[in-house]
C-alpha cells in the first residue's frame, strides 16, 4: 500500500513539474531540398571531377593529382565545416583542379553544402 502512495505521489509531483520550451534558434538559414544542390552540382560540372555518388571518381578525375574529394567517406566529412566547404567552393582548392566558384549565391552554395553532405557514409 505505501508504495503505491509512492508511486501515485511520483506521478503527481512529476505531472506538477514544469517543462522548459524548446529554444528556437531564429537565425539558422532554412534547409534547402536536396535537389537543389543535386542541380547546381550537375550543371556546375562537380559532378565531372567528384563522380555520381560524390566519391571523388568522375570520369575527370582519372590521373589528378590529388584526387578529388571523396564526399562519400563520413569519416572525412566529419572533420570538415560547412564553413571549410563554402570556402573550398567559394575560392577553390589551390594546388588541385578544384576551381573558384565565386559567382554562386549563398543560396546556391549552401545548397550545394548540403548535398555533399548527403553523400556522406561514416564507415568502422
Amino acid at each position: 500500500m505505501a508504495r503505491m502512495g509512492l508511486v501515485l505521489f511520483l506521478l503527481i509531483w512529476i505531472s506538477a513539474c514544469e517543462t522548459t520550451p524548446v529554444k528556437k534558434y531564429s537565425n539558422l538559414p532554412e534547409p534547402l531540398p536536396l535537389t537543389e544542390g543535386q542541380l547546381v552540382y550537375e550543371e556546375s560540372g562537380c559532378v565531372h571531377c567528384h563522380g555520381i555518388q560524390g566519391d571523388g571518381e568522375g570520369f575527370l578525375s582519372v590521373g589528378m593529382v590529388p584526387r578529388p574529394t571523396d564526399f562519400s567517406n563520413g569519416n572525412v566529412m566529419l572533420l570538415r565545416s560547412d564553413s571549410a566547404l563554402t570556402k573550398a567552393i567559394r575560392l577553390g582548392m589551390p594546388g588541385t583542379a578544384m576551381p573558384s566558384y565565386r559567382n554562386f549565391t549563398d543560396r546556391q552554395v549552401r545548397a550545394v553544402v548540403g548535398y555533399l553532405r548527403s553523400f556522406a557514409i561514416v564507415r568502422e
